[in-house]
C-alpha cells in the first residue's frame, strides 16, 4: 500500500470524525473512530501520532486496518478507494528530478484539498439542520435530534452517523446465509450472545446499538452451534 495513500486516508477519516465527536482530541477521536469501525483505539492513536503529529517512530496501520478505515469512509476497501480517488495527473517537469519536491507537492496538494473539503462542508452544516437518528429494532432510522426518548421506546437519540445508518443492520440469518466474502474469507456478519442465551446477528462491525457491547466476528464454531438450518421463509432452506 503507497504511503502517501494511507495518509490521505487517515486525514479524511479524522476530519470526518470531527462532525460527529464533541471533543476534537487525539483521544476522543479515535474512541469515536474505535466505535465506528471496530478497530482498537490504540491502532487509531498510533495512526493519529504518524500521519497527524508527523511522528514517524510509529508504525503503520496494516491492510486490514486500512480496509476498514475506507469502509468508514463508505468505500469497500482499499483497492475501491484508490480506483475512486485517482490522483492528480501531473505535468513532467524536464528540469526537476528532486524526489523531495515532488513529495512536498503532493503534501501540499492534500492541505488544499483538505482545506477546501472542510470548508465546504461547514458552510454546508452551517445552513442545515443537525441531523440524528435512533436504533428501530433492526436498523437506524432518522429523528429529530430534539426527540425524546420517551417517544422512541426509549432508545437513546444519537447524531446521524451514515456508515452505521447504511451498514448497520439486525438480520435473521440461516445455512444459506452468506457469512463470508467469496472473495478474501473477511466476515460479513457479527454477532452478540444476550445474557438470555440467544444470538443477534448484524451486518456491520462496531458497537451493540442497544447495550453498546463491542459485536464479535462469526465465526464456524458459531454457524455451526447456532445458525438453523432454515426460517420458516420458503427462500431460506438450502438448495
Amino acid at each position: 500500500m503507497d504511503e502517501i495513500r494511507i495518509e490521505e486516508i487517515v486525514r479524511r477519516v479524522f476530519d470526518k470524525a470531527k462532525f460527529g465527536c464533541v471533543s476534537h482530541s487525539r483521544y476522543a477521536l479515535s474512541k469515536y473512530v474505535s466505535d465506528a469501525t471496530g478497530l482498537s483505539s490504540k491502532t487509531l492513536e498510533r495512526a493519529y501520532d504518524r500521519y497527524i503529529n508527523g511522528d514517524l517512530e510509529q508504525g503503520s496501520p496494516n491492510a486490514d486496518s486500512v480496509d476498514l478505515l475506507c469502509r468508514y469512509l463508505d468505500y469497500e476497501n482499499y483497492a475501491e478507494y484508490v480506483s475512486k480517488n485517482a490522483l492528480p495527473t501531473k505535468e513532467e517537469d524536464r528540469g526537476v528530478s528532486d524526489k523531495g519536491g515532488v513529495q512536498m507537492k503532493w503534501i501540499l496538494y492534500l492541505i488544499g484539498m483538505t482545506i477546501g473539503v472542510f470548508s465546504i462542508t461547514s458552510l454546508v452544516r452551517m445552513n442545515q439542520e443537525p441531523k440524528c437518528m435512533v436504533w428501530d429494532q433492526t436498523h437506524y432510522k432518522e429523528v429529530s435530534c430534539s426527540a425524546e426518548p420517551s417517544s422512541l421506546n426509549g432508545m437513546a437519540v444519537v447524531p446521524y452517523d451514515k456508515s452505521k445508518f447504511v451498514n448497520l443492520k439486525k438480520v435473521e440469518v440461516t445455512m444459506s446465509t452468506p457469512f463470508f466474502s467469496e472473495v478474501n474469507q473477511r466476515p460479513l456478519i457479527w454477532y452478540h450472545k444476550t445474557k438470555e442465551g440467544e444470538i443477534e446477528y448484524f451486518t456491520a462491525p462496531g458497537l451493540h446499538p442497544v447495550t453498546g457491547k463491542t459485536l464479535d466476528e462469526i465465526t464456524p464454531y458459531i454457524i455451526q452451534k447456532y445458525v438453523p438450518m432454515h426460517t420458516n421463509h420458503e427462500d431460506s432452506f438450502l438448495k
